[in-house]
């Protein structure tokens, strides 16, 4: 339930429109250029003109830009700034804590000062680029963000296409000039551009529209999505019977396949979504599943965490802390419901959800981080966790990572089919969804969220103390996971020797040997060791990260050499096994381990419903999907 005396009183705080207050004057407006030219070189070029007074000036590089839970910047990727005023270049210097905000002194009858900046794209290639406004430019400190105005243009190599949800005022040849919105409009709404880019209309006739945009290093781009439309079409119709209302004028999927080389990175935005996927032979079998369940997810993001969004999450500006407590929801319940909606939409099978749970709850329950780290402590220390992620620290799962993601699958789970159980499978989380996100259609806008708005909705659609539930699955150091929401689906997690090859590790076009739930060993195909679990066989015989593997009972490492070695163990009562290399020297490590190959599954519980099925079920019948 929207709580109607604070919620939306603080609409007024709405990020992506500047309201015109009748006797006051336009804000100035800062006009920026960026130059993609240089693109193939791997720079980008920008130029900004700042209105400004005589006198002292701060003007900042975005800190904390939305989305990325954590003081992103990137201010290392950053060449400049060059300050210019009146045809002089003006001296400044950068703030001795604050390392991305620049002070100069504005001299006198000059009404704007001049700003020259490169930037080196954090993934660069030749035919294409992903352009993050944040990342480009610098803002005046001192005036909330909602009242700042920027007029940008953008000169695109000869013979590029682009794609952004910003309204296009005209083009001049290579050069787009779009209309002249606020700086929160700016950084919520990224460019896509390159040589090989197709824009696709999705659910014709469907207010408001929506595009996909797709560009490609390679030609014809269209070819590799084309066949998944009817599938984005239902992604947009399953999400719309369970909101009911929309928050944005017109929706845009900016997808970019990026390579052999990539990751997949995404960014959610009010009216449109940034996505970039490997373009990999070896993904062909997953990549309406990777591309599906990234699409599914930044598009509830527009409801859940853009215009619902936690209270502590919202700033005056982009130098402010944001306090990511509140994550568990904010990405949590986004992450359910991107995977439960690419099931219901057909972008994913109900085969491949059960897979991830199962991983999900195995993996979750062997992580020794469990133990002395919550997941609301996880939250709040969300930017650490992800430099966890990135730098693939030796002891991984005795950190918190993703688990505001992961784990709260399993949570959101829980509180759905205990939804279901309460009202007789009349009312669900769908329902919760609905309620939290309500309000008028209408252009992009901002209401804060609090726990205590969580805990009024769900009692809404069903009563219960969903507080102390919550607090206790947030604040819980236990060191298994709680299957609860997977057992009263009517599933249980069990184990087997046979790997469920669309299971949730097993994206990686390197095909990582997982060992996990065996040894504890996470291996790259060569031997090398890239994770290894406390607690588990590996870690009690003091295997190490980075150490390699180099035979297996005497015979040459695979992969294969070390599933038959694990096979055979089991009638066995000979210890396995390992010559490593640890930093060029061998040594020999032995396992009394005789357990097999143990990989997770879900199986049914006999006699109980199957509450996946109903939680996985689509809501709009395929024909009624592709006729809105």
């Amino acid at each position: 339930m929207l709580r109607n005396a604070r919620g939306w009183a603080w609409l007024s705080l709405c990020w992506l429109a500047v309201a015109v207050v009748p006797g006051r004057a336009e804000p100035p407006v800062v006009q920026l250029t960026v130059d993609l030219t240089d693109a193939a070189r791997h720079l980008l070029h920008a130029r900004m003109s700042i209105p400004a007074q005589p006198g002292p000036l701060t003007v900042c590089y975005p800190r904390w830009n939305p989305g990325d839970h954590r003081p992103s910047g990137p201010l290392t990727n950053l060449i400049g700034p060059v300050m210019s005023a009146g045809g002089q270049q003006l001296a400044w210097r950068r703030d001795s804590e604050a390392m991305d905000e620049f002070r100069c002194d504005v001299p006198a009858g000059v009404g704007a000062v001049d700003v020259d900046l490169r930037f080196e794209p954090l993934a660069s290639y030749a035919n294409l680029v992903m352009l993050q406004w944040s990342q480009v430019l610098l803002y005046p400190q001192g005036t909330p963000v909602t009242d700042l105005r920027y007029a940008a243009r953008l000169k695109l190599p000869a013979g590029w296409r682009y794609g952004t949800a910003l309204s296009t005022a005209r083009t001049a040849g290579d050069t787009v000039e779009f209309e002249p919105v606020s700086l929160v409009t700016l950084i919520d709404s990224p460019v896509f551009a390159g040589r090989h880019l197709v824009a696709i209309p999705l659910a014709a006739g469907t207010e408001p529209p929506h595009e996909l945009v797709v560009v490609s290093e390679n030609p014809r781009p269209e070819a590799r999505v084309r066949p998944l439309v009817p599938n984005f079409e239902r992604l947009i119709a399953e999400l719309h019977a369970v909101v009911g209302t929309h928050h944005f004028r017109h929706y845009h999927f900016l997808v970019a396949l990026a390579g052999t080389g990539s990751n997949t990175d995404t960014l959610e935005h009010h009216e449109s979504t940034a996505i970039r996927v490997p373009e990999h032979p070896t993904l062909d079998d997953v990549f309406p599943s990777l591309l599906g369940g990234a699409m599914a997810h930044e598009y509830v993001h527009s409801w859940n965490g853009k215009f619902r969004r936690p209270a502590g999450m919202i700033t005056t500006d982009y130098q402010q802390p944001q306090h990511t407590e509140m994550l568990w929801l904010y990405e949590g319940l986004t992450e359910y419901y991107g995977r439960v909606l690419a099931v219901r939409s057909g972008l994913a099978s109900a085969a491949r959800c059960e897979g991830q749970l199962a991983s999900l709850a195995a993996f979750q329950s062997r992580k020794p981080a469990r133990a002395w780290c919550s997941l609301r402590d996880s939250a709040i220390n969300y930017q650490n966790a992800l430099d966890v992620m990135s730098r693939g620290l030796d002891w991984a799962a005795s950190h918190r990572d993703a688990d505001v993601y992961d784990e709260m699958v399993l949570v959101w789970l829980e509180v759905d089919t205990l939804l279901r159980k309460l009202t007789d499978g009349q009312r669900s989380l769908d329902d919760f969804l609905r309620l939290l996100c309500a309000g008028e259609n209408g252009p992009p806008m901002v209401v804060p969220t609090t726990f205590e708005d969580v805990v009024g909705t769900l009692n809404q659609v069903a009563p219960h103390d969903w507080a102390a539930l919550l607090n206790g699955r947030l604040d819980s150091t236990a060191p298994e996971t709680d299957e609860a929401g997977i057992t009263a689906a009517g599933w249980r997690l069990v184990y087997d020797p046979q790997p469920f090859v669309l299971a949730y590790d097993q994206f990686d076009p390197d095909t990582t040997a997982v060992f996990r739930f065996s040894l504890g060993l996470l291996l790259k195909p060569d031997g090398t060791i890239e994770q290894v679990m406390a607690g588990q066989p590996a870690e009690r015989a003091r295997l190490g990260v980075g150490m390699k593997v180099i035979t297996v009972n005497h015979r040459r490492w695979s992969v294969a050499e070390a599933s038959a070695a694990l096979k055979a163990g089991l009638d066995s009562k000979d210890p396995l096994t390992l010559l490593v290399s640890v930093d060029g020297d061998l040594k020999t490590f032995t396992f009394d381990y005789h357990g097999g190959e143990r990989y997770p599954h879900l199986e049914r519980i006999p006699g109980q419903p199957d509450g996946l099925a109903a939680i996985l079920s689509p809501k709009v019948p395929p024909a009624a999907a592709g006729a809105k």
